[in-house]
């Protein structure tokens, strides 16, 4: 999944077929977006508990664009696990639980 826009009420995903089934309105979601690493720090992320605001399907794509209200925010120290990678990571900047 892709993180297309972030603001501080909501956030827009491009969710594409990765083994996990696409959200539907309503279901709550933890989701975390990586942030740019920068030296001298620890890799941080933003997490974010969000609710499903809306999902769309365009014709012909291979994705779904995923709507989520975020209802809390809070930045941490990334978490990595050696040799796993979460079948909903992508791009290594969003994780969804």
């Amino acid at each position: 999944m892709f993180t297309e826009n972030i603001s501080r009420d909501g956030m827009l995903l491009r969710w594409e077929p990765c083994g996990a089934p696409v959200p539907v309105v309503g279901d709550m979601l933890i989701v975390e977006v990586e942030l740019p690493e920068q030296e001298g720090f620890e890799r941080r992320c933003i997490r974010c508990q969000t609710t499903v605001a809306r999902a769309h399907g365009e014709p012909g794509a291979n994705f779904t664009w995923v709507g989520l209200q975020i209802h809390a925010m809070d930045f941490r120290v990334a978490q990595t696990i050696a040799g796993e990678r979460p079948a909903a990571v992508y791009n290594g900047r969003s994780r969804v639980f």
